[in-house]
Order: C-alpha cells, then sequence, then structure tokens
C-alpha cells in the first residue's frame, strides 16, 4: 500500500516558496489581445432568473471569442469561466444580478476548478501541460503542478487531494503543500483514458476507451478492480458520474443505455433505458434533489446538443418550462443544484435557475379503476399495470393451472411470486439501506462460496448485504447465503424483488428459526420429529438407532430450502406450490415427506450414520411433486396437537407497499441479543478480532510456507554446490597424479640420455685422432649441452605449472 505523506507547508499561494511562484506569463503577448469591453457589467437578464451573456471583441478583431470552460463555487453565488482567448473572467450573484469582471490571462486552459478549502483559489489544466494554482484576488502571482506528459483534462477533490487525469496518466495532488503525492499505474499501452474521477468517499475510477472501468479506493492503491461495462450490455461508454454519496457511480453510452453500479461491490444496480428520439448522451451531471440512489435527477446532454432532466425514480424525463434545451455545447451543474450553467454553440452564456426549469412531477392518484384517454405520470400506470396483474394472476385462477400442469411456466415464474407475495418493490426504501455501513466481518460469509457466474455472485453480495444492513444480526447466520441464493436466481437481474421475496420468505416460512441462535431451531425440528414419530414410527426409530437427530436430517433441507437435495427445476416446482399454498406449515410437512418419500433407500442403502448425513445433504432424484403430493396426505393425516399450525402462524403475511419494511426478525433472535446492545456489541467484536486473527493466521502460513520454499531452495542449491566441488575435486587430483607421473617420466629420460652421453663420449676418444676428438667431442658436447639445458627449463617450466594449479585449486576450496 502506498503511503500519502506530503510535507507540510502553508495552505496559501502567497505563503509558497519563492521559487513555487511565477509571475503570469500568457499564452498570447498582451500586444495581440485586443481589449474586450463588456456592456453592461451586469448580465442581460432574459427572463425570471435566466441571465445571458455574449464575449465583445473591438470592431478591429474578426474573431469571436466563446466560453470554454465554467465551474461554480460550492456557495453557488460565483462562477469562474476561461475563454477560448485564455482570458479568466469571474461572475459573482449580487442583490439577485449576475455581474461579470475580466481578471486578466491564463493562458490556453483544458479545465478550471475551485479548491474545496479556499473560495478564492482557483486550479487551472494549461495545453502546456502544467497546472495552474492562483488566487482570484492576486491572479497575477501563482504556482505550477508539474507531471503530466499530456494536457489534463479532468479534476476532481477528496478531502485535501485532488485527482487531474489525461489521456495516458492520472495523478493525485495534496492541494494545501501543491505536491505530487502519487500516480496511478494505468494500462495506456493499447487504450487511452476516457475519464477518470475520485468521488466524495475515495473511490478512484478510471475509464478505458476500451469500455473498462478500473477502480482503487484512496490510499489502498495495491489493490485494484476491474469491471467490464461490455459484459452489463454497454458499449461505447461516453460518461459516468459519481452521486453526491459516492455509493454508486452512473455511465452511459451507445444504444440509450445508462447503468448504475454500487461502488462497494461493482454490482449492478439497475439498468436503465431511455426513450426513443433522443441521439446518443454525451454527458451527464448529477442535479442534486430528493436523494434517491444518491440523487433523483439526472441532466443528460446529447450529442446534438439538447440538455434534458431525467427521473431515476420514475425512469421518465422531467418536463421542463420551455421544453429541453437546445444547442447546447457545454453545461455546468451547481453543487447545490440551484442554477445551470451553459455554453451555447454560438458561444452565448446562460445561467438558468434549475427550480424555474424543471416542473414538479405531478402526484399519482389515489385509485385508478380503469385506464384512461388522458396521459398520466409513469407511476400511476405502474399503479394501474400492477393492479391489473392482482386481478388476472389471482390465487383462485392459479390452483387449477398448477393443479393441472404441475408447475407455473418458466418465462412467467418470478411475477407469478412477485404478484403472490405481493412485493411491492420499495425502491426508494430499497436503496436508502446502502446508506448504512458494513463491517467487513459481516460479509465473510462468502469467502467459502466459490461461484463460476460472477454476476450471480454480485447478486449474491449485494442481497446479504442489503439484509444486514436490513438486520444486522443476519450477519451471524453462516446459512444465509444457502438458503437464499436459489432466490436470488430465481428472480434474476430484479435485485429489489428477489430482496423483498427473500424477506417474505423468512416472514412466514422461517418462523422460529433464530430463538437459540446461533443454534439450530430446536423448536421446530422438535416439531418435525412428533409429526414423523406419528406418521412413520419405524423410521423415527431407525434414525435413533443410528443416531441421528432432527438436526441431521430435517435442518439439512430448512436451511438450504431444498436446494441441496433438489435440482434446479424441481426446486422450482416444490417452490411453486408453497408459495401457492400460502401455509408455511406445508414447508416442514415437506421435510417429514422427504424422509418418507426416500425411505427405502434410507433404510435398506445407508448403513452408518456419515452415509445418511451425506444422502441429506446431496442431490436426489425425487420428484417434487411426489413431495408435495405426500406432504399434503400428511397434512391431512396428522393429529391437531403435533400439527405445525398450532405453534406456528399458517397464513402469509405482506410487506407494506410504502414505508420502511416492518423488523420482524427482530422478535425472532434471543432476548438477550436484542435487549441489551452491549452483548450484541460484544458478539460483533469478537467476530472481528476472529476476523483479524484468521487474517493473521493466514499471513504467519504465507510466510512460513515461503520461509520453508526459500530454505529447501537454498539447500538444493547448496547440495549441487558440494556434488560440484567434490567433482572439480576429483578432476583435479587425476589431473595432478597425472602431471607427477609425466614429470617422473622427463626425469628418468634426462638421466639416462646423460649417462649414455659420458659413456659415448669416453669411447669415441680411443679410436679417433686428438685433433679430430677434441673437434667431435666439442661439437658433440655442445649439442648435448643444448638439448640438455632444454630438458632443464622443461622441467622448471613444468614444475611452475603444477605449483600455480596446485595454489589455485587451494584457493578455490
Amino acid at each position: 500500500m502506498d503511503v500519502l505523506t506530503p510535507h507540510k507547508t502553508p495552505n496559501k499561494i502567497h505563503n509558497l516558496a519563492p521559487s513555487a511562484i511565477h509571475s503570469i506569463i500568457p499564452s498570447i503577448p498582451e500586444d495581440s489581445i485586443p481589449e474586450m469591453t463588456l456592456s453592461p457589467s451586469k448580465l442581460q437578464k432574459i427572463g425570471v432568473n435566466r441571465f445571458k451573456l455574449t464575449l465583445k471583441s473591438s470592431s478591429k478583431c474578426l474573431l469571436r471569442r466563446n466560453f470554454q470552460h465554467l465551474v461554480f463555487h460550492p456557495d453557488e453565488e460565483t462562477v469562474a469561466g476561461v475563454d477560448t482567448k485564455g482570458i479568466l473572467y469571474l461572475l459573482e450573484l449580487v442583490s439577485s444580478e449576475w455581474s461579470v469582471k475580466r481578471l486578466g490571462s491564463v493562458g490556453q486552459s483544458t479545465f478550471v476548478a475551485f479548491t474545496p478549502s479556499q473560495k478564492t483559489e482557483l486550479l487551472i489544466g494549461l495545453t502546456s501541460k502544467d497546472i495552474k494554482l492562483l488566487s482570484t484576488t492576486s491572479p497575477d502571482k501563482y504556482c505550477m503542478l508539474k507531471g503530466h506528459q499530456v494536457p489534463p483534462t479532468w479534476i476532481s477533490f477528496y478531502k485535501n487531494y485532488c485527482l487531474t487525469a489525461s489521456r495516458k496518466e492520472a495523478i493525485i495532488w495534496n492541494i494545501e503543500t501543491a505536491k505530487k503525492v502519487h500516480q496511478l499505474r494505468l494500462e495506456t499501452n493499447n487504450s487511452s483514458i476516457r475519464k477518470a474521477l475520485i468521488s466524495p468517499n475515495g473511490v478512484i475510477a478510471v475509464l478505458y476507451d476500451t469500455d473498462v472501468i478500473q477502480s482503487w479506493m484512496f490510499e489502498l492503491f495495491s489493490s485494484e478492480n476491474r469491471i467490464s461495462i461490455t459484459q452489463n450490455g454497454l458499449r461505447n461508454a461516453k460518461d459516468f458520474i459519481f452521486t453526491e454519496n459516492g455509493r454508486s457511480l452512473i455511465i452511459c453510452g451507445s444504444k440509450r443505455k445508462i447503468l448504475i453500479f454500487n461502488t462497494r461491490s461493482w454490482s449492478l444496480t439497475s439498468r436503465l433505458e431511455l426513450p426513443e428520439g433522443n441521439s446518443v448522451a454525451r454527458r451527464l451531471f448529477i442535479v442534486p434533489q430528493d436523494v434517491d440512489c444518491g440523487c433523483r435527477v439526472l441532466a443528460i446532454l446529447f450529442e446534438d446538443g439538447n440538455l434534458r432532466f431525467f427521473d431515476l425514480s420514475t425512469k421518465s424525463f422531467v418536463e421542463t418550462s420551455n421544453g429541453s434545451l437546445g444547442g447546447v455545447r457545454k453545461a455546468v451543474v451547481s453543487p447545490g443544484g440551484q442554477w445551470l450553467a451553459t455554453i451555447g454553440f454560438d458561444g452565448f452564456l446562460e445561467l438558468l435557475s434549475v427550480d424555474g426549469i424543471i416542473r414538479p412531477t405531478p402526484k399519482p392518484q389515489k385509485k385508478l379503476l380503469k385506464p384512461e384517454t388522458t396521459s398520466h405520470g409513469v407511476g400511476d400506470h405502474l399503479k394501474y399495470v400492477r393492479e391489473e396483474f392482482q386481478e388476472e394472476l389471482e390465487v383462485k385462477r392459479l390452483i387449477p393451472i398448477l393443479k393441472e400442469f404441475g408447475e407455473y411456466p418458466e418465462r412467467h415464474r418470478a411475477l407469478i411470486w412477485k404478484t403472490i407475495l405481493r412485493l411491492p418493490e420499495n425502491r426508494g426504501e430499497y436503496f436508502s439501506l446502502s446508506e448504512k455501513v458494513l463491517l467487513e466481518t459481516e460479509v465473510e460469509m462468502l469467502r467459502e462460496w466459490k461461484l463460476v457466474d460472477k454476476s450471480r455472485k454480485m447478486m449474491l453480495s449485494v442481497t446479504i448485504e442489503r439484509l444486514i444492513q436490513f438486520c444486522p444480526l443476519l450477519g451471524q447466520t453462516l446459512f444465509l447465503p444457502e438458503l437464499i441464493f436459489p432466490f436470488v436466481v430465481a428472480f434474476g437481474r430484479n435485485p429489489v424483488a428477489a430482496f423483498e421475496a427473500i424477506l417474505s420468505i423468512l416472514w412466514n416460512f422461517c418462523q422460529k428459526w433464530f430463538e437459540y441462535h446461533p443454534l439450530p431451531p430446536i423448536n421446530v425440528l422438535g416439531i418435525v420429529e412428533n409429526i414423523l414419530g406419528e406418521v412413520d414410527p419405524g423410521l423415527l426409530e431407525f434414525y435413533c438407532r443410528h443416531g441421528v437427530t432432527s438436526g441431521e436430517y430435517a435442518w439439512p433441507l430448512l436451511k438450504t430450502s431444498f436446494s441441496e437435495v433438489l435440482v434446479g427445476r424441481e426446486w422450482m416446482v416444490l417452490w411453486d406450490h408453497l408459495i401457492t399454498s400460502g401455509r408455511p406449515s406445508l414447508l416442514i410437512l415437506s421435510v417429514v415427506a422427504y424422509s418418507l418419500v426416500n425411505k427405502e433407500a434410507i433404510v435398506g442403502a445407508l448403513e452408518t450414520k456419515e452415509d445418511l448425513k451425506a444422502f441429506f445433504g446431496s442431490q436426489g432424484s425425487v420428484s417434487a411433486r411426489k413431495i408435495i403430493r405426500v406432504a399434503e396426505r400428511i397434512d391431512k393425516e396428522v393429529s391437531e396437537k403435533n400439527h405445525p399450525r398450532k405453534y406456528l402462524r399458517d397464513s402469509l403475511k405482506f410487506l407494506p407497499e410504502s414505508g420502511p419494511y416492518p423488523p420482524f426478525l427482530l422478535k425472532e433472535y434471543p432476548k438477550f441479543l436484542i435487549g441489551n446492545l452491549g452483548n450484541a456489541k460484544q458478539l460483533i467484536d469478537m467476530k472481528q478480532e476472529e476476523f483479524l486473527l484468521k487474517e493473521e493466521r493466514r499471513k504467519m502460513t504465507r510466510e512460513l510456507e515461503e520461509r520453508k520454499v526459500k530454505e529447501e531452495s537454498e539447500n538444493f542449491l547448496q547440495e549441487i554446490h558440494q556434488q560440484r566441488l567434490q567433482e572439480l575435486q576429483k578432476c583435479y587430483n587425476e589431473q595432478l597424479k597425472l602431471t607427477k607421473m609425466n614429470l617422473d617420466s622427463e626425469r628418468d629420460k634426462l638421466t639416462k640420455l646423460s649417462s649414455e652421453n659420458f659413456l659415448h663420449s669416453s669411447r669415441s676418444g680411443i679410436t679417433k685422432p686428438r685433433s679430430v676428438k677434441s673437434k667431435v667431442i666439442r661439437t658433440r658436447s655442445h649439442g648435448k649441452r643444448d638439448i640438455y639445458e632444454k630438458l632443464v627449463e622443461d622441467v622448471d617450466t613444468l614444475e611452475e605449472e603444477v605449483e600455480t594449479f596446485l595454489q589455485g585449486l587451494r584457493s578455490s576450496r
């Protein structure tokens, strides 16, 4: 992890080091910039809270000046702008009137932004690749932020830091010290950055032109996420924006599609499609209003220059007082959503009040009995359609269909279940749960789940997060993923319906499950044993003889909602009947029925307790319809004292259409957890400590394994080195032995040759005259002496070589 360690220096430009302060050098010589006259000094008022400004040049200049970049100050009473000539302007709201003044030349710019901490400080990106930090009160002095290799085009802020990005790099700066603190590691070799932002809660997102988002958490730069936009049905992404709280990311692209991601889990929470008749969305802007998933109204600038407002809650465009705003090249929304500034294709600057543009959404009527020919809001039509569904899909009509065909059509199953359970699809309450913060240990249960399908894993993760936010004690329910996963799959890509369906299942079919938490529901399992003992005492005796309890033949079926023992389609068929019946007791009766249907296999083939436990945790070939038939027979035969309806509510309860979800689970858990928050907190702290200990153990195990591998590697290399030294020693010894033998041989030859030479000389002195003899002796003696001296030199050389070889051998040891 990279740690930010900025130097502590004053955050005022005037207090910076003298070497960091420069006089402003305009990108165009002052004598080449014609003087501009603003007539009048106030913006022209063209309507109620609507103002217009046109930049005018002197008559000698034929080029028109247009605004290029604008930014609102957080107080919404100040606007800074830079024109195409690099001139900086300041617009201020005084007594309901906007006035403008020219501050001077700052150079050709790529963006302009106010620093969050200082009202008078501006950050201006330049085409020269630098970033200029200056004060509006003293624009002749500034400091430069250098580090980009390509002119930066985007800037965003988080606390005292800012992120600037070009098409090739992204850099994080400390605003107070004007220092570069980190540069992101990007993949720009084969792609370029389309946009990069940092959210108010420290989430960094970089969008590439390959439709891939790379994200980090601030200061956790070693850990990153990668999200493919194309896998979620969007191509050619144009722009993205964070919501006000940073918990969601909204992205637009071709084919009129808009996606909303949860920035915590990077799961897709919503997919929207804009109505036909619009061009491709080019830019997105948040209009802060009533919070729903972080915002409610989204301003969308299309490629044809139209600016429209889209209501995320109703998924429809908001009517404006003058229709859509056309001819818009650039737009900026003030941080509080009060003002909208637009730059037209004609170069005009307009400031408009957002409240004066957006019309309030009409409230839906209390009751809609019949569709009328007059137009209504989208909410009215949705309510009418829902009422029609409830009338057409009435349970009395569905029961004959289910008896006839045995199951519902797969295509309409989710809709039928949603209608029977009367799911309100309360999106406002669903998204409000995301405001609550989760502990890391509360989602640790997903670590053991290895799902190949990443989209299903994301859906499961988001649903579990919402459930824990709804009831924190569910974070300690380890069987929760097994219980809810099939329902998540059944409702596909509708996370709100899946969440509400699971709430309904927990409320109705999981009664009394948490009274002995974290132990299994002993009371419910006792009901199962009583029923089995009444309808089939022999099977219960068989379980007892093998030491198998209801926690091993009934609880595995309940806590997985039969998903571990039934294949996908059979599970759907089973829950078609359970949900349609409207009787939660049928689930418990089905658990008993499963043992009765498989009695022959249980009694005949399973011999040990381990065999029985494995049987109730693996898939079988039993039919769901057969289980339901046996369960309905038991329902009629079992006595009233053992029937589940004597102890449990045997009718469905439904979630309210509006308002918060009822906290029914709080009544289920043991009172010492609910009544004494200290115990719950202690349990959470223990979970946190357990999580930390597990992480420490994993770390120590990993370090131990690395150390062991390193030691084994070093021992192996040392062993190889010793073997090589031994082979080298052996080779040296053989070479030494051979050299000594050659040396002895040469010495023997030399001795023999010397003796022969002496003998031959003595013999030759008898047969020849003295003069001749002496001459011959001198000649031969001279020749022999040369040979002798040469042999002596060869021997000396050989001895030196042997000595050198031996010294090298000693040094190698």
